[in-house]
């Protein structure tokens, strides 16, 4: 699978492939980039089956979404960023997955096998609008228990423990943040704190430094870190 790297920070392109791309035998990297310009000239003579793509280029015309604007509509990209309030607007276009930095390369695995699993679909099969993920499966009491998205309202992680909380009932599971965290859609979930991430969708006010998240018995009140309070608000504001 064939690919190319689209990020205006050195130190970002670097990682992404020293420590990732690198690492994985079925990808191979045609060029990396650091000025959006010279990606598209590399485009209009060369094919790719994956872009990586940062979102702001700041020191640029153009930023990432207007270069997939400018790209032919079945280019697949995986978008690296730190910036979650871009996701929604980006999956207008033929984004695979999303990896929001910092990343672990379990997460970069798993974007990468999804684009793998898009690209090898039949040419018919892509014509088919794909099924919506909807939940998530946690092992509980020697168990899977399925987790609707819609059904959770928050999480909050003990260590390597995890407790999810929905409107009448949680489910405690051995887990890290980290992980769950990846396995959510970044459209609906955020992490808020070192130790909880909220669905936006439960989210009643946020006020200073904690967020009033609805349950059946009331309003629960998470503590909100200072590092994640403004891509909180642009989040809330954007939905």
């Amino acid at each position: 699978m064939t690919c190319i790297v689209l990020d205006d920070e050195e130190l970002s392109v670097n990682f992404l492939v020293d420590k990732n791309i690198r690492k994985v035998p079925y990808l191979k990297l045609m060029g990396t980039f650091t000025n959006p310009q010279e990606a598209l000239l590399f485009l209009q003579t060369n094919t790719v089956d994956l872009i990586f793509l940062d979102i702001e280029m700041p020191n640029f015309d153009i930023d990432g979404i207007d270069f997939m604007k400018l790209m032919k509509a079945d280019q697949r990209y995986i978008l690296v960023t730190a910036h979650a309030e871009y996701a929604l607007e980006s999956y207008e276009y033929n984004v695979v997955d999303y990896l929001r930095k910092p990343y672990s390369f379990d997460r970069f695995a798993k974007a990468v096998q999804k684009a793998q699993e898009r690209i090898q679909l039949p040419a018919q099969a892509q014509e088919i609008s794909p099924k919506l993920i909807d939940s998530l499966y946690v092992r509980s009491d020697n168990k899977k228990v399925r987790m609707l998205f819609d059904s959770i309202c928050y999480v909050e992680a003990d260590r390597n423990y995890a407790t999810i909380f929905r409107a009448d009932d949680h489910i405690a599971t051995k887990t890290t943040l980290n992980k769950l965290e990846g396995e959510f859609p970044v459209t609906h979930f955020m992490r808020v704190h070192k130790s909880y991430i909220v669905s936006l969708d439960k989210i009643e006010f946020v006020e200073k430094d904690q967020i009033g998240v609805k349950r059946t018995e009331g309003i629960v009140m998470i503590p909100l870190s200072s590092l994640y309070k403004k891509e909180l608000l642009q989040a809330i504001e954007k939905g």
